[in-house]
This record gives C-alpha cells, structure tokens and sequence, in this order.
C-alpha cells in the first residue's frame, strides 16, 4: 500500500515536471515559468488603421473651417491663402516640437517680439545694401528730412537709396532749432558715422526749404566730392498744390459737389431723375434741394447752378 502512494507520488512529481510536445521531446514546465517572455514585435492595430480616409477628410474640413473663421475675425481678404507667409506660419506650427500654446499676448507681440524683428530686419537690409554698394563700386544717395511722429517730435530722418532701393538709415532727434546751421551740424554728424561704416555718400538730397539750402551750401565745403541737390518729388508736390488751388479746382469741386447732390437725393427724386435720363443725353439744372411737406424746395440755386450731359449707359 505505502509503494504504490510513493508510486503515484512520484508519477504525480513527474507529471508535473515534465510534459511531451508534439516531436515526442521532454520539455521542462518549471523553466518555461521562469523564462523571461519576449515581447512581441508585431504593431498593435489600432481603429483608425481601417479608418484613415474618413479621419483624414474630417481633419481637412475642420481645418478649412478654422481657416475661414480666422480670415473672416481678421478681415483678410481671400488672397491671404496663397501668400507665402501664410504657408511659412503653417508650415512651421505644424512641424514644431513644442505646442504653440500660450500664444504671446497683445502686448508682447507688439513690443519686445516686434522690436526683435525689427532689428534683425534692419541689419539684413543695411547688409544687403552694402554688398549692393561694394559688389558695383558704386556711391549710395543720402535723403535727409525732418518728420513728425505720432507724439510731435521732430525727427531727422535718413534714408539710402542705391539702384531704386531704400534703406532707413535712422532717426535722429533734433532740438529746439531749425536753422540751417543747427541742420547742417545734425547731417555732418550723421555723414561722419556713415562713413565710419564703410558708406561712400556720393549725393545728398533735401527738400528746397530756405534753412535747407543754406544746411546744403555749408555742407558742400566740407565734403566737395558729394553732389548736394533739392528733392524734386517735394518740387513736385508743392506744384500740385498751387495747381489745386486755381480755378480747375473750384471747377471739380463743383462737378463732385452736384454728383454727389443726384446721389445722396431721395429716392422721388431718383426716380424722377432716371425717368429723365431715359433719352440718349439730357440737359440738367443741378441745385441744392430739400424736401418739404409742400414739395421740393431749392435752395442756393445760384451757387449750385451747373448743366451737364449725363449719360444713360452712366446712370442705366
């Protein structure tokens, strides 16, 4: 009885600690416990493996969507999508390793990540300016004027002009005086750092100002070899003025004065007036006119008294 119970033990023992694969080897139970289990390298499958096109689609949508609202809170006009600053700004948020949240605010935006810029863009235009002036030997035209900022400062601004393109030297701030020589002493300082940075001035141009012509004639005698000259946009524009000025003038003011009076009538008095016009030409007396419970009133006939050939296809 005892040796058949350690029999079964021991069978029992074996059975436990060895079984028999389908080749009829012995394999040992315990290390397969023990043994370390692979990992497996297959990829695991995931839902949107199967569903790809559907999730691309409403990805693409929902990014057109964002697109409009943006164009349309911003005010942008549809040839903003085919610029390249477009393409760079979502190109470089689509490829960057960090989110993009918290975007900088109005404040930053506008004032340390703008001033940044600024800089570097300034340094990129002078650069390239001065391998344009080095690469043709060529000598860079100096434009000298005071402006007035948003704070009514006087300000001295320099521009460079080579081969039709600018580059805004600086502004300098000016002082209580405005003549010629407090102008010419401001432009000779400016004119010894350009030089200072390797800028070979070969004009110099300002408006024709009295103190600007006398700044003009000191400057010559310092540097003979630059061509000092008036600015002949600002020649110009004072022409305009004086032109505007004369009896052309009043002449278009009084044509814009009565097309607008036809426009802004009432809608009688529109009606009237295409019902007129329905012939090739008409002939029309224009007046100031108001409307009144006993009709149309004119006022200042003699003033606003003009005849004009109004076309049909115009009014149509």
């Amino acid at each position: 009885m005892a040796h058949v119970q350690s029999r079964d033990t021991t069978t029992t023992s074996c059975a436990t600690s060895f079984t028999t694969n389908r080749h009829g080897t012995n394999r040992n139970l315990s290390e397969d416990i023990t043994r370390p289990q692979q990992a497996s390298t297959r990829k695991q499958v995931r839902i949107d493996d199967f569903y790809t096109g559907f999730s691309h689609e409403e990805e693409r949508k929902l990014f057109e969507r964002v697109l409009l609202e943006f164009q349309a809170d911003n005010n942008l006009p549809d040839t903003f999508i085919e610029r390249k600053s477009t393409y760079r700004l979502l190109h470089l948020a689509h490829k960057m390793a960090i989110d993009v949240d918290p975007l900088p605010s109005r404040k930053t935006q506008g004032g340390k990540v703008l001033d940044l810029y600024a800089v570097a863009c300034e340094d990129y235009d002078i650069a390239t300016q001065k391998e344009c002036q080095q690469n043709s030997e060529s000598r860079v035209n100096f434009l000298s004027d005071v402006w007035q900022n948003i704070a009514q400062a006087h300000l001295l601004g320099c521009m460079l002009w080579l081969y039709g393109k600018q580059v805004i030297y600086g502004l300098f701030k000016t002082g209580s005086r405005h003549d010629g020589v407090a102008i010419a002493q401001q432009m000779k300082q400016v004119m010894k750092k350009m030089e200072e940075e390797g800028w070979n001035i070969g004009a110099a141009v300002t408006d024709n100002a009295g103190q600007c012509g006398w700044a003009r004639r000191i400057l010559s005698l310092r540097w003979p070899q630059v061509a000092f000259s008036i600015c002949f946009a600002h020649e110009l524009n004072n022409l305009v003025r004086v032109v505007s000025k004369t009896e052309y003038s009043t002449v278009a003011k009084d044509a814009s004065d009565a097309v607008n009076t036809i426009k802004t009538s009432s809608s009688m008095c529109l009606q009237r007036l295409r019902c007129a016009c329905k012939k090739s030409t008409a002939m029309l007396c224009v007046c100031t006119s108001c409307a009144t419970p006993a009709g149309i009133v004119c006022t200042d006939v003699s003033r606003h008294y003009f005849v004009f050939v109004v076309h049909w296809n115009y009014w149509g």
